[in-house]
């Protein structure tokens, strides 16, 4: 049976405070499982052998899915899912969501980058199986993947948003972290605050990144 949408809030309330409250660094778990609807989702650290099923989920996607992910309509092919499946600690990091059972799925993916270990700003991205968008599910990873840079004295993700990306605008306006936004005519880029004593000494190519704005 269906959980009641109150219930359900309720359920992905409690699970998204214990990603932003819980111990940071070494005591912070990077595997955990969550429950969407009726389905049990286990989020981890992307293996290599993930590749596969990563590229299968973009085969699933629909033509909006992939048209807001990669701001074009592109479905990458296996290789880049294989960069993005073993990132190198100096070159990013990756979580995947998997269906708990019998038969297991990729259900999303997300990731940043940076340039190299020293950096303090990197680039996210996340992805969603449509069957799991709207669901709660790209806010408890996005929101455990800010706290994961935290933890790697990453101080802001910078990110780049089609404004008709609905789903992408609510994450950010409820994630817990202070946003600055820069609209443009189609593209928001965001700065995603994590760590602003250690930013202090950057600056985005808009100027200020910590004149914070909610």
């Amino acid at each position: 049976m269906k959980q009641s949408l109150k219930t359900y809030n309720r359920i992905m309330l409690t699970q998204l405070k214990s990603l932003l409250f819980g111990k940071p660094g070494a005591n912070h778990k990077r595997t955990f499982t969550v429950t969407v609807d009726d389905t049990r989702i286990t989020i981890r650290p992307a293996k290599c052998k993930d590749s596969v099923a990563l590229y299968a989920l973009h085969q699933r996607l629909s033509q909006s899915s992939l048209y807001y992910r990669y701001l074009q309509l592109h479905r990458p092919t296996l290789q880049e899912m294989e960069r993005i499946s073993s990132l190198r600690a100096d070159q990013g990091f990756a979580l995947v969501a998997e269906i708990v059972g019998s038969d297991p799925a990729l259900v999303a993916l997300a990731f940043f980058v940076q340039e190299d270990d020293r950096s303090l700003h990197a680039e996210p991205a996340i992805i969603v199986d449509d069957r799991f968008q709207g669901r709660g599910l790209g806010k408890i990873m996005f929101v455990y993947l800010c706290r994961l840079a935290g933890d790697r004295r990453i101080a802001v993700l910078h990110a780049y948003i089609h404004r008709d990306n609905q789903g992408m605008r609510k994450i950010l306006e409820r994630i817990g972290y202070p946003v600055q936004l820069y609209p443009g005519n189609e593209i928001i880029e965001a700065d995603i605050i994590l760590q602003p004593q250690l930013g202090l000494g950057w600056q985005s190519d808009h100027g200020d990144a910590f004149g914070f704005a909610r």
